[in-house]
C-alpha cells in the first residue's frame, strides 16, 4: 500500500472512530471542505504542515495518519481516549438538590435512565478531574447552530464565565436543554435560536427566585453530528 493510500484509511479511520464528519474536521481545521474532500479522496496529497494540523486535531501522532496501522497499533490508538456517557434527555436524580460545601453550588447527579450510547474524548480534558457528558438535541430550537440529533459534548460547569451556549434545567421543566446565555447588567438572559411561539427568550432578574431557580449544568464544548 503507497503513503497515499494509507494515509487515506487511517484518516478515514479516525474520522469514523471519532464520529467527526468531512465537514466538522474542515471547520476544525479552517480548511475549506473541498480541500479535506481531496485530501480524503486522495486527489492532493496534504503537506506535512497540514498533517501536522490533523493530529493536533484529534490529539494523535503524525505517525498515526502517514504509518500503516497494525491490530495492535489501532488498539493503542483508540486506548489514548476517554469514554463519556451519552443521554437522550438530560435530567437530574434526587440528589441534585445537595449543596456542595466548599462552593455552594449542587451536587450534579445525572439520571442514568436515559443514557444510550457513549462518546469519545481526548484524554487531556480530564486532566483537571473535569467532567464530561453527551446530550441528544431533541428539536429544532438551537438551529441553525445546532441541529436535531446533534450530540453535545458538556463540559460539567455551573458558573457561568461568559457568554455562551449552555446545558441548562429551568424550574417549569423536567428535562435540561441547551440554550444561549447572554450575561445582562441584572440578570440573564436565556435565549433560543431559533424563535417561535413555543420557544420564547426568558430574561433571570438576578435577587428573584426565578434566577435563583435557574440552574447551569455545564458548557457546550463540541458537536458531533452524524458521519456522512
Amino acid at each position: 500500500m503507497n503513503s497515499r493510500d494509507i494515509f487515506i484509511n487511517n484518516l478515514k479511520a479516525i474520522m469514523k472512530e471519532r464520529k467527526v464528519s468531512r465537514r466538522q474536521l474542515a471547520e476544525g481545521l479552517n480548511i475549506p471542505y473541498t480541500t479535506l474532500t481531496d485530501w480524503c479522496t486522495g486527489r492532493i496529497f496534504p503537506r506535512v504542515e497540514k498533517i501536522n494540523l490533523i493530529a493536533d486535531y484529534f490529539n494523535i501522532k503524525k505517525s498515526d495518519l502517514i504509518e500503516e496501522i497494525t491490530e495492535e497499533d489501532d488498539e493503542a490508538l483508540y486506548d489514548d481516549v476517554v469514554k463519556i456517557d451519552v443521554f437522550s434527555k438530560v435530567s437530574l436524580d434526587n440528589t441534585y438538590h445537595m449543596i456542595i460545601a466548599e462552593t455552594g453550588l449542587p451536587f450534579i447527579s445525572l439520571n442514568y435512565d436515559f443514557k444510550i450510547d457513549e462518546e469519545l474524548i481526548p484524554p487531556e480534558w480530564i486532566r483537571n478531574h473535569q467532567k464530561y457528558f453527551g446530550m441528544i438535541m431533541n428539536d429544532n430550537s438551537m438551529d441553525p447552530e445546532f441541529h436535531k440529533d446533534d450530540c453535545l459534548i458538556i463540559r460539567e460547569n455551573q458558573i457561568m464565565d461568559k457568554d455562551g451556549f449552555y446545558c441548562v434545567l429551568e424550574k417549569d421543566s423536567d428535562y435540561a436543554k441547551i440554550r444561549k446565555l447572554i450575561n445582562i447588567n441584572d440578570g440573564i438572559m436565556v435565549m433560543p435560536l431559533n424563535i417561535n411561539k413555543n420557544c420564547q427568550p426568558r430574561t433571570y432578574l438576578k435577587d428573584t427566585p426565578e434566577y435563583k431557580s435557574l440552574m447551569i449544568i455545564g458548557n457546550v464544548v463540541q458537536v458531533k453530528r452524524k458521519y456522512i
